[in-house]
């Protein structure tokens, strides 16, 4: 999976472009600017995703989102939608049938 996520980054991206934007992921601290929520929130990622993956989403949105689900979709990367489409839909699709 890693070969692939890495083949489609090289290919759709620049090295500027990655530069700016991994400084400006990865140096964001704005937790003490979130507020106070009851929506219910999912995160989805992929099982072999490398850079936000099931622990990332546990270090991070489940700690600031105490109602935060995790859905790990098996046999996917970072580009689940590319991975994995049906089990990315039928994740998605779960959710907003639950909101009904």
């Amino acid at each position: 999976m890693a070969a692939a996520d890495d083949a489609f980054s090289v290919d759709f991206t620049t090295r500027p472009a990655f530069g700016v934007y991994l400084r400006a992921w990865a140096g964001a601290d704005f937790v003490d600017e979130l507020p106070t929520t009851t929506i219910p929130v999912k995160t989805i990622v992929g099982e072999h995703d490398p850079a936000i993956g099931a622990e990332t989403m546990k270090a991070t949105w489940m700690e600031q989102l105490p109602q935060c689900e995790l859905d790990v979709l098996p046999n996917a990367g970072h580009y689940a939608m590319f991975e994995a489409p049906v089990a990315l839909i039928t994740s998605v699709e779960k959710v907003l049938t639950e909101l009904n």
